[in-house]
């Protein structure tokens, strides 16, 4: 992280909803103790409106670095590259490879290209656009890892990453508070995405199509022994151990499991339950 500081990556900001507005630019010093503390920083339009994305916790981000595993020489997708500073941290850990981040806001894709290059990071591309269409012209990617909370894993991805590759994926709740969401950590395996582990967490909410509940999804997810055709991944009481795409034109049901949940649901994905520490809600 000394590579890719953060305070490079954080210009106008709130540390907290009941908190001024801060300007890195215009007082470093005075504002550098915040920038550096673990703590969530909400990044703010030109009008200072907060927007759909924030400068996740120190913490968290080495958290999710360590379950996405990388290696030098990966080729790593991020969707919702937000502020750019996680791609420069990924870009710096895998040397030689290549991070492609993918960001829907306009002002914040243009303003992090501007930062890495500031900071001479020629390996990390960002790309403004939709996250739920990936980006292939980057595949197939090693690790990919989308940092917000989506109610359907986008369909691309099946293409996208590579056999053996990792994804990391935060599940919105159905009927959960705010950011509450699972986030699952797949290996693609064939013809689907196979989980080797999910913890309860908080992203903000995916902006694009698969943000939107109504979109439908393309998917295939079996819980444990029952399989399930065509169901979506909300996570809402089970979690998912396998998902396979289907075609996108059949018809989808609410979400991807009963009302009742099962034993297992809370953080397992091998039908065995989970200590209650896994239970904590890092927060991005």
């Amino acid at each position: 992280m000394q590579e890719a500081p953060r305070h490079r990556f954080v210009h106008r900001f709130r540390a907290d909803r009941d908190r001024p507005v801060e300007d890195f630019d215009a007082e470093p010093q005075r504002h550098l103790a915040v920038v550096y503390s673990d703590r969530v920083l909400t990044h703010l339009g030109p009008d200072d409106a907060a927007l759909d994305s924030t400068n996740s916790q120190p913490s968290y981000v080495l958290w999710l670095l360590h379950r996405l595993g990388l290696d030098p020489g990966h080729r790593v997708l991020e969707i919702g590259s937000g502020s750019g500073w996680l791609a420069a941290v990924m870009g710096r850990l895998v040397g030689e490879g290549s991070v492609v981040g993918v960001e829907i806001l306009g002002e914040l894709a243009r303003r992090s290209r501007a930062d890495l290059a500031a900071l001479g990071i020629r390996n990390v591309d960002i790309v403004e656009g939709d996250g739920a269409a990936g980006h292939a012209a980057g595949t197939p990617y090693d690790r990919a890892m989308i940092t917000a909370a989506v109610w359907d894993l986008p369909a691309a991805l099946f293409d996208q990453v590579a056999e053996g590759g990792r994804l990391l994926l935060p599940i919105a709740l159905a009927g959960g508070a705010g950011r509450d969401c699972h986030v699952s950590v797949l290996r693609r395996e064939g013809d689907r995405f196979r989980a080797l582990e999910a913890v309860p967490g908080r992203f903000v909410r995916f902006t694009g199509r698969s943000g939107d509940r109504s979109a439908g999804g393309s998917m295939h997810c079996r819980s444990g022994r029952r399989s399930t055709r065509s169901r979506r991944c909300t996570g809402r009481s089970r979690s998912v151990s396998a998902i396979r795409p289907v075609s996108a034109a059949r018809p989808m049901p609410s979400a991807c499991s009963s009302a009742r949940p099962s034993p297992a649901s809370r953080c397992s994905t091998t039908g065995r339950r989970r200590p209650r520490s896994c239970r904590s809600r890092p927060s991005a």
